[in-house]
């Protein structure tokens, strides 16, 4: 039986949607949980990837935040300043993207004058940007986001603005979604885009499917033309592990966010498990190791 690393924020049961970012010689995992209330973003720090202690959370004080904030992406800017992307407005279908900048990793400051910094203008989806990603390739910065498309709502997309660099925090939609469920496992439903550079390529991992979700990989030469790497998932867990007293029937890999550590990289992930047989599920974060072939990815091993 496996033991493996599993956060499990130790005030909610919800623990989910992972983006993780070193910072000041620590490890700072942010994550949506839920007070039942209201979605919020759980603040979690650790010096090995390993163990994690709760450090703090981020509440919804904004009215464009509307009725809850989550799906944080997290990265370090050009002057070495801690920053967050996240969602507002939690499951209205009018969700846009806002930012908070931290000074030490706990503490977010929110500028009225510029959020939300992107709110869907393209004319093809509904008014909806979840799961921001972010990369800067080439001086060019690439926003990723999962919306759902306006003729077809059931169906769940990956689109892409591009900045504007004449207008600080502007950004340009592009006329089509970069990426789509095409496969039987990914059920019309692609979301949680997490991207990378490697070997002059774009690599996207990406969540696929929903009940269960598991991690698909695409690669483009641009970043707007993709083409995925399998027709089946990349990470595609089924296994029972153990975390502490807690066995964990793992059958899901949710939300993936691509981190990279000095010469290594990971891939954290959320999943559902059966708390004593209670409804609803409470959920987990955990990762998988990656090393790469080229620009092929080859999971390692999972913790």
């Amino acid at each position: 039986m496996n033991s493996v690393m599993m956060y499990c924020d130790p005030d909610y049961k919800i623990t989910r949607d992972p983006a993780v970012v070193k910072f000041m010689d620590e490890y700072y995992l942010y994550y949506t949980t839920t007070d039942a209330e209201r979605h919020m973003i759980g603040i979690a720090t650790s010096k090995d990837l390993i163990n994690w202690t709760k450090a703090g959370e981020i509440h919804p004080t904004e009215e464009y935040e509307g009725k809850g904030i989550c799906a944080p992406f997290a990265s370090i800017d050009r002057d070495g300043n801690l920053f967050i992307l996240y969602q507002t407005n939690y499951f209205s279908l009018n969700e846009s993207i806002a930012f908070a900048f931290s000074r030490d990793g706990i503490n977010f400051i929110k500028p009225g004058d510029i959020n939300p910094v992107y709110t869907v203008k393209n004319g093809w989806s509904l008014p909806r940007a979840i799961d921001a990603d972010l990369i800067e390739v080439g001086g060019k910065r690439f926003l990723y986001f999962a919306t759902r498309l306006k003729d077809k709502t059931s169906e769940q997309v990956i689109g892409l603005a591009l900045a504007n660099d004449e207008k600080p925090f502007s950004f340009i939609d592009l006329d089509h979604p970069v990426l789509r469920g095409e496969y039987a496992w990914e059920k019309n439903f692609v979301e949680a885009p997490s991207s990378c550079y490697k070997k002059e390529k774009f690599i996207m991992f990406y969540g696929g499917g929903t009940n269960p979700q598991y991690v698909g990989v695409a690669i483009s030469d641009d970043g707007v033309n993709w083409e995925k790497l399998s027709d089946e998932p990349f990470i595609k867990p089924d296994r029972i592990v153990k975390a502490g007293d807690l066995l964990w029937k793992q059958t899901d890999a949710t939300h993936p966010f691509f981190f990279s550590d000095s010469d290594r990289d990971y891939i954290f992930f959320h999943s559902d498990y059966d708390h004593n047989g209670e409804w609803p599920r409470a959920s987990a974060i955990t990762f998988c190791e990656v090393e790469w072939d080229s620009f092929y990815p080859r999971v390692i091993a999972c913790k």
